[in-house]
């Protein structure tokens, strides 16, 4: 049996992050990858140099057609872009809302810094989601406070989001990594030990990419989140022993 999933995002002609990381993730997991872009980018191993939004309708056009023809076991939204593109997403997404799971992965910046969304573009969708995928910074934009303690995060994130949440713990210190899962009943956490190396581009598109997966394989969203988890921190694994890129941020080994 194959498992369709529908991919929104931004694309990467490098190939480490964007629907070209979803696409190699959902494929090696096992699913049938459909890719819808948002957004072409001008980018590689260094950084984000440009983008070119789509129009929202072509955006939109994409979505209709690949829903009148396959339907999607699950759906992964990464960059949006614009308040537009949201919008028209969720217009079209809506038929789907509570027969299919959506994740989103808020991506609001690159690695490189460089502004990537609008933050009321993911909050437009945020009713529509089964699953959210912040990191620390991006907790923190949705909620619009500043930087507090993980356990404080964790129980603002509670109060203010609609659906359930990973919290992704990559952008905190020490040997060990803690992403955090609330699925609406138990918050659970996910520990990896720090791994050296630049080979970390496209680690949030990956992770959510592999939980639509699983998800769109049958298994229940805290099970699929933990299997994604594990693919994760292997992909990383993988990629320290054969490198590619010259720059800071090189791609993971799907």
């Amino acid at each position: 049996m194959r498992y369709p999933v529908l991919f929104i995002g931004g694309s990467d002609p490098s190939g480490g992050a964007g629907i070209q990381a979803d696409i190699k993730s959902c494929q090696a997991l096992g699913g049938y990858a459909m890719a819808l872009p948002t957004a072409l980018t001008v980018q590689n191993s260094h950084g984000v140099k440009a983008l070119e939004l789509l129009p929202p309708s072509l955006v939109a056009a994409q979505a209709e057609a690949v829903l009148s023809d396959i339907r999607p076991r699950a759906v992964k939204i990464g960059m949006l872009g614009s308040i537009a593109i949201a919008e028209e997403l969720a217009r079209v997404l809506a038929r789907l809302e509570g027969e299919v799971p959506i994740i989103l992965d808020p991506v609001l910046s690159a690695s490189s810094g460089m502004k990537l969304g609008a933050l009321e573009a993911v909050e437009r969708l945020l009713p529509l989601c089964t699953l959210v995928t912040p990191n620390l910074p991006e907790a923190a934009s949705i909620l619009a406070a500043p930087a507090m303690p993980t356990p404080m995060l964790i129980q603002a994130l509670k109060e203010a989001l609609p659906c359930a949440f990973l919290l992704k713990g990559g952008h905190g210190d020490g040997a060990v990594l803690t992403d955090w899962l609330w699925d609406g009943k138990r918050l659970t956490s996910l520990n990896a030990r720090r791994q050296q190396g630049n080979q970390l581009h496209g680690t949030g598109c990956t992770l959510a990419a592999a939980i639509a997966t699983e998800l769109a394989k049958g298994k229940p969203l805290h099970l699929a989140t933990i299997l994604a988890h594990q693919y994760l921190q292997g992909a990383i694994r993988r990629a320290a022993t054969a490198p590619l890129g010259q720059g800071h941020h090189g791609p993971l080994w799907h």
